[in-house]
């Protein structure tokens, strides 16, 4: 009996990890969306897209390690 407790607990920290990863991954690329809207506006507003380019590879990269 212990041993069917114990997988399911597992089973559950697994599926609880995996729902907090989608919903990381939800939140970043929405933040990434807002981002890339901002980069796209007049150069006067916003001139300095390297911001915007190092978030991009750091998310790339969380995603890759992700999947």
């Amino acid at each position: 009996m212990a041993n069917q407790k114990e997988q399911f607990d597992i089973f559950t920290n697994q599926l609880q990890q995996k729902k907090s990863c989608y919903l990381i991954h939800k939140y970043l690329k929405k933040i990434k969306d807002q981002i890339q809207h901002l980069s796209q506006a007049p150069q006067g507003q916003f001139s300095n897209q390297n911001k915007f380019k190092n978030f991009d590879i750091q998310y790339q990269l969380l995603i890759q390690n992700k999947t």
